[in-house]
């Protein structure tokens, strides 16, 4: 199950205190092993962010929209409106809406997939200079 942080409920004031409060810069310093130093850093961060900040699981909705970025907040309002031309049997504007969102969809599909085609290929540029 996927889960994420809800930060908009995050007492950030409270969260800045407990920080300095901890003792991190000391407990990196006096670590002889970098890697030792790092994984107590990042340990300590996690405890921190767990308890003001928990991990909340996602639900089915949020996850189906995670898994299409292409449909947009505006493509979802005109589906609803797409949606009720159908029930209310106007074929004409009906089929113009379904069209339209269709050309919106593909387009932003397209253009998702061009920016994550672009990452790759510019990861790869780094791995193959290694």
């Amino acid at each position: 199950m996927r889960s994420k942080r809800d930060f908009s409920n995050c007492p950030e004031t409270k969260f800045l205190r407990e920080l300095s409060e901890s003792d991190l810069l000391g407990t990196i310093c006096n670590k002889a092993d970098i890697n030792k130093s790092f994984s107590t850093l990042h340990n300590k961060l996690n405890k921190l962010l767990n308890k003001q900040v928990p991990l909340k699981p996602l639900s089915k909705r949020s996850l189906r929209k995670q898994q299409k970025p292409s449909i947009t907040k505006g493509i979802r309002r005109s589906i609803k409106i797409k949606n009720s031309l159908y029930y209310s049997g106007d074929s004409k504007t009906y089929k113009n809406y379904r069209n339209k969102i269709l050309m919106l969809t593909r387009i932003n599909k397209r253009k998702i997939t061009l920016k994550d085609l672009g990452r790759y290929m510019y990861k790869q540029s780094f791995r193959s200079q290694t």
